[in-house]
């Protein structure tokens, strides 16, 4: 598979939590290659397997997105809305929007100019204030526009410089192209476990779909599959993690401590590049969820290093996907923690 090409496809998809969507059907058609039995469950997870054996491993990585929602048309064509998951109100002022209705409405957020506003236009607006902007008639935006409807920020998957990419939806639609690439790496071997995939939704409002599909995957041990902060200007001192550095590997009381030993082993076997992410408690991925599905899976935690979360332009190093992918088909090829 082409990297590059795969992860642009997935931030291109619309999938905000809460709906059926675009990114629910190419990952389906991503994952049958690999897991012909894959499916979109009850709560619009793909889920597949691959493989058999007396051992089930669990690949985890959510495919839903922040985004936001229509709460209510207001005059003039323009709406309210609120939030779906961790949208940060600071990056939405004045900037272009998809309101998924119908069919597809391009509008722009409302931003005061400056040279009319007061001192109180400068303070950041409550949710209950920010309003879209949609150009349409009040009837054209009803007949196309319905309390419920998704809104994403309208902007595309860009390359940059030095094999780093920008796009929104990277949270977490990278990890779900390591993990396609991982399948890849192993197709056609005779692994000595049974794989069991889940691009999981709702991650971004309350791991739900997480919390069914691993029920459902009974597997004995997991890996979920995420992203986490990298170091840039502003960051807290304690962000230690580097763009293009490679894979974190998360060490946590929330995670299994053998498949972490086993992960960092098998990278310095396998000279794949990683980096160690140690957290005190809780991981905040759908790691914690899964790990006490059923009697208890033991569960391991990789993630991608990522800059500007949860905005339009998340900043990954391409070569961490890579790494990730690879870590994982080792993990695999070994037959899991030990």
């Amino acid at each position: 598979m082409n990297m590059q090409e795969t992860v642009a496809a997935l931030c291109a998809a619309e999938g905000v939590t809460g709906r059926g969507c675009a990114v629910q059907e190419l990952a389906l058609k991503l994952l049958r290659p690999y897991a012909p039995d894959a499916q979109i469950d009850a709560l619009g997870s793909v889920t597949g397997t691959m493989g058999a054996g007396r051992k089930t491993i669990l690949l985890d990585a959510h495919l839903d997105q922040i985004g936001l929602v229509v709460t209510s048309l207001a005059e003039r064509g323009f709406l309210h809305v609120g939030k779906v998951g961790g949208m940060d109100r600071r990056v939405l002022i004045g900037k272009p929007v998809v309101v998924y209705g119908r069919e597809p409405v391009h509008a722009v957020i409302s931003s005061v100019p400056p040279h009319l506003a007061s001192k109180e236009d400068g303070k950041l607006p409550e949710w209950g204030e920010l309003l879209v902007d949609t150009g349409l008639s009040e009837a054209e935006a009803a007949r196309l526009i319905a309390p419920g409807d998704p809104i994403l920020l309208d902007v595309k998957p860009q390359m940059l410089l030095n094999g780093r990419m920008t796009a929104q939806a990277l949270d977490n639609r990278c990890s779900v192209a390591a993990v396609l690439r991982s399948l890849e790496l192993v197709s056609g071997e005779m692994l000595p476990c049974r794989v069991a995939v889940q691009f999981s939704m709702h991650e971004e409002t309350n791991s739900a779909g997480a919390v069914t599909s691993a029920f459902r995957a009974d597997a004995q041990e997991a890996i979920a599959v995420d992203v986490s902060f990298a170091r840039a200007p502003g960051t807290p001192p304690d962000i230690r993690a580097k763009l293009g550095r490679g894979v974190l590997i998360g060490v946590a009381a929330s995670l299994d401590r053998v498949i972490s030993d086993t992960l960092i082993r098998l990278a310095e076997e396998q000279q794949i590049p990683y980096q160690i992410e140690a957290m005190g408690g809780s991981t905040g991925t759908n790691a914690d969820p899964i790990a006490v599905s059923r009697g208890g899976v033991p569960t391991g935690l990789l993630s991608i290093p990522q800059r500007n979360m949860h905005t339009g332009v998340e900043v990954i190093d391409r070569s961490d996907v890579e790494s990730t992918a690879r870590l994982l088909a080792a993990y695999l090829r070994s037959g899991g923690r030990r």
